[in-house]
């Protein structure tokens, strides 16, 4: 046969064999949306049944679809917009096993950098709540890689080579602290469960004093999917601006990811509204936090954007006499939180009294407003910043239950918080619901009916209670005016949101067959008050959050976290502080004993986040101590670099070559900066692909571990490359970029680096 005659029937062959897929495209995916990036395939049903990357041109048969637990479509409507940018699926829904009809609206659109997937549910009878399911089965290779923002990847080893596992851990000595995890890696898909913040709400484990230890926790609603030989990547965003009360995430091993909403009130008065974006990127995690930062800037960005000045080590000290504030400056210190010993007890942080009058504090000895305003000008004058102690969640000291006297004399009744909590805001205590499992975990005063009890007998408060929140607006705006010279407050213990008031009804919430109020909308509520009263006034709201949600930190301009020694804590911490700042808790030198004292900052520098320092006073927290103090003057100039740290989420802009280093970088007060930890050798090559830094005009700089002063660093360019010989010691370096000095005309091509 002539080779003209083979080549043409091959290739009528291959038109005859492909002629039925395209058929079955034409018939199960008669919508099609687009926007710059991603195309997507939609079924008459409403279910999305492939993607496509605009950019590379590859086809992935992604299934993605709203599930409604124990529900059935009875019929499916679709009504493609006149502009053929949106399309409308209308679903008749039923469930046998609750005897219920609702109605799911679904809308996809296109914008300009993602599909929008917007979703309505509301009922046709009594009310009720069951999981509302966001499902993606995506068809995962061999390659494929999965990421979120977890407190620690979660994994099958049997899946990891020996590469990616010793990528994940990077410590040197492997016997040291049980171990941080690089968040900052995706990993192969397998079969986990992940929570929002923190596990829900449950009456058998209440996990009263939650800790974010677990790395199975994320902090950011997304799920990401990377293949890095193409340089493709789909996330799948949830929107923050959202109500949701509790969020699970769980994967498969074979690709498939589902978001599980819970415990929302479905009903014929109100909608629940939710909604979520379809985004195509490059195959990095700075594409998926680039993203989400440039839509959701009110979560990312700091309200009082004089908060960056906040970056640096901070302390929990109530030492009120001298220092040596050249030394703590060597250590990065920039903030106390002034400890809760001021108040006469929790909640109680201004008493009702002149400005001058003095009360007896929770921890010994007397104190006044003015004494308080004092403290907080003297650390403005050595250069420093000081936090008052707020908490909203928790009321009084010794608390007395049930109610024993009524405290009658209305000039001294702040004297007694129990009766002060009874006579003001008595629907704002948090009970303890009868099926609640009462066990050895909880307080051995803890009595169905009764208060949660907490620090020196303090008792749980729902700061959703109209006259409780009252009373925090009162003190906080008390704060403002009489004690001017503090930075503003750092609110405490944010891990009583996970609960509910079963006493009252948000209208969002619905728990356990009934409404109730989750102190998460109690919080938002709160805050959307509170927020506003402080910033307006200059000052900054900070917060410790055991509840890792970025949805809770709308009006938080930054986080002082009590556990990041834990190391999950730590990963969550930086994720929720792109453009934050971002200070961390070490409770004392056995953490960095344990650790390595190496390994122990590395991992701070690595996400920007600036450990606590040895300060004199620190409550349960690092003293001041001969080896502590050197290893903070030792890292104290690489941890200056980063003083008002920004995420620089450019995608590929920075690398070590053969892996021989982590490395990142952050936009600061001064340039750019760019940690190297965990690195081979004495020298190691950090590449930057960038044409702005490749044909600006730019001083690079390295600071190493245990010396004072920077030294430049060698460059080569390379096109729109530029390369840096980094010398390391101890495995660290911390490199600078600065504007140099302009020749004429020469900064019109330097260009901007975002």
């Amino acid at each position: 046969m002539p080779p003209l005659l083979t080549r043409f029937l091959v290739v009528q062959l291959a038109v005859i064999l492909l002629m039925p897929s395209m058929n079955v495209l034409a018939q199960d995916a008669p919508f099609i949306l687009k926007s710059t990036q991603l195309t997507i395939e939609l079924n008459k049903q409403g279910k999305v049944t492939g993607i496509t990357f605009n950019r590379s041109g590859l086809h992935k048969a992604v299934v993605a679809y709203t599930a409604v637990e124990s529900f059935t479509n009875t019929n499916d409507k679709a009504i493609p917009s006149a502009d053929k940018k949106s399309i409308r699926f209308e679903h008749a829904l039923y469930s046998d096993s609750l005897r219920q009809a609702c109605t799911l609206i679904e809308t996809f659109s296109s914008t300009v950098n993602s599909i929008r997937w917007e979703m309505e549910i509301t009922a046709a009878g009594s009310a009720f709540s069951v999981p509302m399911k966001t499902v993606v089965q995506y068809p995962a290779g061999k390659d494929s890689r999965f990421w979120t923002s977890w407190g620690a990847p979660q994994f099958d080893s049997a899946n990891c080579d020996p590469q990616l596992l010793a990528s994940l851990s990077p410590y040197k000595n492997k016997t040291a602290e049980k171990g941080w995890m690089d968040p900052l890696i995706p990993i192969p898909f397998s079969k986990q469960t992940l929570y929002y913040g923190a596990p829900p709400f449950e009456y058998t484990d209440p996990k009263v004093g939650v800790i974010p230890f677990q790395g199975n926790l994320f902090a950011i609603p997304f799920a990401s999917v990377f293949e890095q030989p193409q340089d493709n990547g789909l996330s799948v965003f949830l929107s923050p601006e959202d109500d949701i009360v509790n969020l699970l995430m769980k994967t498969g091993a074979n690709g498939s990811f589902v978001f599980e909403r819970l415990f929302n009130k479905v009903s014929g008065d109100k909608k629940i509204k939710f909604s979520s974006d379809l985004v195509a990127h490059e195959a990095d995690w700075r594409s998926v936090l680039s993203w989400f930062a440039a839509r959701y800037p009110g979560y990312t960005n700091p309200k009082n954007p004089a908060a960056a000045a906040l970056g640096g080590t901070a302390a929990y000290s109530n030492f009120f006499d001298d220092f040596d504030a050249l030394k703590m400056k060597r250590m990065a210190f920039t903030v106390n939180w002034q400890a809760s010993f001021d108040f006469p007890y929790m909640g109680m942080f201004l008493p009702p009294l002149e400005r001058t009058e003095q009360w007896t504090r929770l921890g010994g000895g007397s104190i006044s407003v003015q004494h308080m305003d004092d403290y907080a000008k003297r650390m403005k004058q050595k250069g420093f910043y000081v936090l008052s102690y707020f908490n909203v969640t928790e009321f009084g000291s010794w608390f007395k239950y049930p109610q024993s006297s009524t405290g009658t004399d209305s000039n001294a009744l702040w004297k007694d918080a129990s009766n002060f909590l009874y006579n003001n805001f008595p629907k704002a205590m948090l009970t303890v619901a009868d099926k609640v499992s009462i066990t050895d975990a909880l307080d051995s005063k803890t009595v169905h009916g009764g208060p949660y009890y907490s620090w020196k007998d303090a008792v749980a408060m729902d700061c959703g209670d109209p006259a409780y929140q009252q009373f925090l607006l009162n003190q906080a705006q008390r704060h403002i005016k009489e004690i001017p010279n503090s930075f503003g407050v750092c609110i405490d213990r944010l891990d009583w949101l996970r609960f509910f008031n079963e006493n009252a009804d948000d209208g969002i919430s619905w728990f356990d067959n009934k409404p109730a109020r989750s102190l998460v909308n109690s919080w938002k509520g709160l805050m959307e008050k509170l927020g506003p009263l402080m910033h307006t006034a200059g000052k900054s709201v900070l917060v410790n959050n055991h509840y890792k949600r970025i949805d809770l930190l709308k009006h938080a301009d930054g986080i002082l976290d009590e556990f990041t020694n834990a190391t999950s804590p730590l990963n969550l911490t930086a994720f929720l502080t792109l453009n934050k700042p971002a200070l961390g808790w070490t409770p004392g030198k056995e953490v960095i004993e344990a650790a390595g004292g190496d390994n122990f900052f590395q991992k701070y520098l690595y996400l920007g986040v600036f450990p606590m320092c040895p300060f004199p006073g620190n409550d349960h927290a690092l003293q001041p101590d001969p080896m502590v103090d050197e290893l903070y003057l030792d890292y104290g100039p690489l941890m200056n670099q980063l003083k008002e740290k920004q995420w620089l989420l450019k995608p590929g802009i920075v690398r070590v070559n053969n892996d021989k280093a982590k490395v990142n970088i952050f936009k600061t007060k001064s340039g750019y900066s760019i940690p190297v930890v965990y690195g081979e050798g004495d020298v190691v090559t950090v590449v930057l692909k960038d044409a702005a830094f490749a044909k600006g005009n730019f001083i690079y700089k390295v600071y190493l571990p245990g010396r004072l002063d920077a030294v430049k660093v060698k460059t080569t360019r390379k096109g729109d490359l530029v390369e840096l010989a980094v010398p390391l010691v101890r495995g660290a370096a911390m490199v600078t970029i600065t504007k140099g000095l302009k020749a004429k005309d020469a900064g019109k091509s330097a260009g901007r680096v975002e």
